[in-house]
């Protein structure tokens, strides 16, 4: 009866070695990032953020889109610079995404220069317009605010796809 004791007191004891074993092991591995971490903020880099930008457009989520900006930010259009505040932005994107399909809307040709907590990326929007691809070259200024980036400038040689209305919400004296 005493072995019969000893024996379930020993099993008992290797037992809860392991499970201490396991618990460390989870625990570990949970913070060394592998396993059951969550996946890092997709706008954690500039190319991260212009991802996030173009699926927002893509899917006409103005609130999406204008999260990879800060408020206000700068529109260059034709060298003249205007600051867009995110209200402003919100109505004139809604005419735009009212007027046109901007699901195939994309950026492609990315380069990124990142510097410290700053970047710039140069490419090019494209979008199928009217029946045809229509394209435009654009820059973005980003700078980094805590772990995620942010585009503050847009600088483009003109607002692609003809925005019309929201064109003039933008730019009042540009005719």
């Amino acid at each position: 009866m005493e072995v019969d004791r000893a024996m379930i007191n020993r099993r008992k004891q290797r037992i809860e070695m392991w499970i201490a074993v396991a618990a460390v092991t989870i625990l570990a591995t949970g913070i060394s990032g592998c396993g059951g971490s969550k996946p890092s903020d997709p706008r954690g880099t500039p190319d991260g953020t212009l991802n996030e930008l173009e699926r927002a457009i893509r899917r006409e989520d103005i609130d999406a889109m204008l999260a990879c900006y800060t408020d206000p930010y700068y529109v260059i259009v034709n060298s003249e610079a205007t600051v867009v505040s995110h209200e402003i932005a919100r109505i004139a994107y809604a005419i735009a995404f009212a007027a046109y399909d901007y699901s195939t809307w994309s950026l492609v040709g990315r380069n990124v220069t990142v510097s410290g907590s700053g970047a710039f990326a140069s490419c090019t929007q494209m979008m199928y317009f009217s029946g045809e691809w229509a394209s435009a070259p654009v820059m973005y200024r980003m700078c980094r605010v805590g772990s995620m980036w942010y585009i503050y400038e847009e600088s483009t040689a003109d607002l692609a796809y003809g925005l019309g209305e929201a064109r003039q919400l933008i730019f009042p004296g540009d005719h």
